[in-house]
């Protein structure tokens, strides 16, 4: 993607601005609609979100979108994926599995990144979720109803141990 194409992804997806009504929060232990988006980094990352798939399963409907930054990688995942070579040059999302992402309506969508980029901006922004997840970033925060403030250092099996036991806790 075009410097000038992350330029106006970014000034369109400005997360200071709630593009969607998200409607009421359901308690995670009701939520039967899960979404799961993470930036493919390897298979550790790999196994760490499949984890937490297996905590959450239990009568879920899970969703889970790999955004893959680089053109020469082919991601080891069974999960669904978009990559960077699906951004036209202004921006625009060119992925039929990230549309249909979009257009999921996840009662919780859980971003597993320590740093979104502007892609993945774009979709929390964009997604019809009710509530969306991640870690605390001063500048993210537009993108998220529930932020988990961690150092990064502790990793993302503790981060997923905390988003866990947050959205838990919400009733």
């Amino acid at each position: 993607m075009s410097i000038i194409g992350k330029k106006i992804l970014s000034i369109i997806n400005n997360s200071s601005k709630d593009k969607t009504n998200r409607g009421d929060l359901t308690p995670f232990e009701e939520a039967r609609h899960i979404g799961i988006l993470y930036t493919w980094e390897g298979v550790q990352k790999e196994q760490a979100v499949q984890n937490l798939i297996e905590k959450i399963q239990e009568e879920r409907e899970i969703t889970t979108l790999c955004y893959n930054p680089d053109k020469k990688t082919i991601p080891e995942t069974n999960h669904l994926v978009f990559g960077v070579h699906e951004l036209s040059i202004l921006g625009k999302i060119k992925s039929e599995v990230a549309d249909q992402f979009l257009k999921s309506r996840f009662d919780y969508l859980f971003h597993l990144d320590f740093e979104p980029s502007e892609i993945t901006g774009s979709l929390l922004i964009n997604s019809k979720a009710k509530c969306r997840i991640g870690l605390h970033v001063d500048e993210s925060e537009g993108l998220y109803e529930l932020m988990i403030g961690i150092n990064k250092s502790a990793g993302l099996d503790n981060l997923i141990e905390q988003m866990l036991l947050y959205v838990n806790a919400l009733k």
